[in-house]
């Protein structure tokens, strides 16, 4: 309904107005501009991770709207410079992953990346696709796992993973860049084959609650996200990875991810069976985790405990 573009429209354009005015901070200190002040401050709250997280959000709602025909010229260029030009003047002040928090690195290359593609910035594409490989291959294991081998914390890093995956994929630079580094079509998968095996590593490891391992971690029941498995069956629609996003999505749904459904590939079979690769036992070697599982042909309706699952992680037994 055009009314919801509307509201989005008027949350987008108050924000394009204040957030300039809004003083680059860490901590207690103010400082003139990012590249005068420390690399971890932000404008929305004093560390740039927020800045990260709303700005990525009001960006999606300007993309899902944008054609919706509530946008005056002006009231676009407000946006784009109030928000989108304003965020990459801060965010850019140092490379993507100047942060404290490795796992907050994601969501600066995801909101970066975003107000890039709505730009057609080719600058601030490189200034994510150039040290984009190196983050992975630093902080990712080979077979996708993140180096803390800790679920909660591997979602809060792969969560933004999965946006900027759908962000970068099929991007092109604006017609009127004509420099020879210029992207055309980005193939993100191919571009970067990690990528894909982080999206949906974990998931192999699922216990039957539907629950991942609680290795080396500060929560418990961190489950594995639908929506990563969504995007890498979009992306990559082999049957194995059609199979287990709708399994994920029928089995273990999160009310927060129910957007995902504007994702889900169009022949997902609402009422798949439990796939074949999570009935074996599996050694991960990225998480360190060993996942014993005894064979059963126990319906997926049965207490998780009557179809036995154990884990180890290194020398702990769960």
């Amino acid at each position: 309904k055009k009314e919801y573009a509307e509201r989005v429209r008027d949350v987008l354009l108050r924000a394009a107005e204040v957030y300039p005015g809004y003083s680059v901070k860490f901590r207690s200190t103010v400082y003139k501009n990012p590249r005068e002040g420390h690399y971890m401050a932000g404008k929305f709250h004093s560390w740039k991770f927020s800045d990260s997280g709303i700005i990525s959000s009001l960006m999606l709602a300007y993309t899902l709207t944008y054609n919706s025909g509530v946008y005056s010229d002006a009231d676009k260029v407000a946006i784009e410079n109030g928000l989108a030009r304003e965020f990459l003047w801060l965010m850019t002040a140092y490379p993507p992953s100047a942060d404290y928090c490795s796992n907050a690195v994601p969501a600066h290359y995801n909101a970066a990346a975003i107000c890039a593609a709505v730009l057609g910035d080719h600058d601030a594409m490189q200034w994510v696709l150039q040290s984009l490989p190196d983050f992975l291959k630093t902080y990712y294991r080979r077979d996708g796992f993140w180096h803390e081998a800790t679920p909660s914390y591997a979602n809060m890093a792969n969560g933004p993973l999965n946006y900027l995956a759908a962000t970068l994929h099929g991007y092109s630079d604006a017609a009127d860049y004509r420099g020879k580094d210029r992207y055309d079509n980005i193939d993100i998968i191919a571009l970067l084959p990690q990528l894909g095996q982080v999206l949906n590593c974990m998931a192999v490891g699922v216990l039957p609650t539907g629950c991942l391992p609680a290795v080396n971690d500060s929560a418990y029941q961190a489950r594995q996200n639908v929506m990563p498995l969504d995007q890498i069956a979009l992306l990559r629609p082999t049957e194995s990875n059609k199979r287990l996003a709708a399994y994920f999505a029928r089995r273990y749904p999160v009310p927060w991810e129910r957007d995902s459904l504007f994702s889900r590939a169009a022949d997902a079979d609402p009422n798949e069976p439990r796939p074949e690769i999570l009935n074996r036992s599996r050694i991960l070697p990225g998480g360190g985790w060993a996942i014993w599982r005894c064979a059963s042909s126990a319906p997926i309706t049965t207490p998780p405990w009557r179809n036995t699952t154990a884990c180890w992680s290194r020398k702990a037994k769960f």
